[in-house]
C-alpha cells in the first residue's frame, strides 16, 4: 500500500511527471486489504470507498468512489498501486470527468 501523505521531496521530485501504466481489473476490497493498523496512530484500518481530493499544480481534481483503506481513528487513507495508477492515468490523460463543479476560493486576511 502507498501512503496518501506526501513525504518531503526536492523541488525536482515534486515536478517530475509519472507516466501512467496499464491498469488491470481491481481485486475485491477484501482481497486487496494489506493494512491492519495505521502507520501513524496504530488505529484500526478498514476498507471503504471515499472521495479523494487530488491537487495537481493549480488544479483540484476530485475522485469519487475510490477504494481505500482508511484509519478509523485518524482518517489517514491508503491506496493500492492499482488505484494510484488509475488516478494518475485520469489526471495525465485528461480523461473527461463524470461531472464538473465550481469551487469557491476564499482568501483570509
Amino acid at each position: 500500500m502507498v501512503n496518501s501523505q506526501k513525504d518531503c521531496q526536492s523541488q525536482d521530485e515534486a515536478n517530475a511527471v509519472v507516466l501512467p501504466r496499464t491498469v488491470g481489473k481491481l481485486e475485491t476490497e477484501e482481497e486487496n486489504k494489506v493494512m491492519k493498523t495505521c502507520y501513524f496512530c496504530q488505529g484500526e484500518v478498514i476498507n471503504k470507498r471515499i472521495r479523494h481530493v487530488h491537487h495537481w499544480g493549480d488544479e483540484i481534481i476530485i475522485f469519487e468512489n475510490v477504494p481505500a483503506e482508511v484509519c478509523t481513528q485518524c482518517g489517514e487513507a491508503y491506496f493500492s498501486p492499482e488505484v494510484l495508477q488509475m488516478m494518475d492515468k485520469a489526471t495525465l490523460e485528461r480523461i473527461p470527468p463524470a461531472k464538473s463543479i465550481a469551487v469557491p476560493v476564499f482568501s483570509l486576511p
